[in-house]
């Protein structure tokens, strides 16, 4: 999806890396030594916010360290 021209977001790959952090905080990896990484500024902004939605102010996920 490209809501305005150069801003590319993908809101299944989003949903699946905020799983895979979630798994991996599960397994008991500590917040601060998992990082996601993005290729476009449009799809950080959207897992930022699927982050904020799922793990913000739970205190069993946390956000990322990156």
């Amino acid at each position: 999806m490209e809501p305005t021209p150069h801003f590319i977001q993908n809101l299944g790959e989003a949903e699946y890396a905020v799983a895979i952090y979630m798994y991996m905080r599960l397994l008991g990896y500590s917040a601060e030594k998992i990082s996601i990484l993005c290729t476009y500024a449009g799809q950080r902004a959207l897992v930022m916010d699927v982050l904020g939605h799922r793990c913000r102010g739970n205190r069993l996920f946390g956000m990322p360290g990156k």
